[in-house]
């Protein structure tokens, strides 16, 4: 059975106008799928990736606290890395060579 696709006008009211292929619609004979304004389409689909992608940065910042918290490192430590860490003997300079290979 072939479908009959019909090219029809639309004015979005933000975007102005576009031409959708109305598809008829599978289980209402005589009707068409909804059409959606492409530009509004693609809008939506971006704004919906961004949220999933600042969740996936929510979960991975939980995830990484948890990791911290069973680490057992302290809160006053956790922004603190090798650059701020000042060896002047030779243990301390032991300790950061040591420390740094570890990592």
């Amino acid at each position: 059975m072939e479908t009959e696709i019909i090219e029809r006008e639309f004015t979005c009211d933000q975007h102005g106008p576009w031409v959708a292929r109305l598809i008829p619609h599978p289980f209402e004979p005589g009707r068409t799928l909804q059409p959606t304004c492409p530009r509004c389409l693609e809008i939506e689909t971006r704004r919906h990736e961004e949220v999933e992608r600042l969740e996936r940065g929510r979960q991975r910042q939980t995830w990484l606290e948890n990791q911290i918290g069973q680490a057992g490192i302290e809160k006053r430590f956790i922004d603190k890395g090798f650059s701020g860490f000042v060896a002047v003997t030779g243990e301390q300079k032991k300790a950061l060579e040591v420390a740094m290979r570890y990592l």
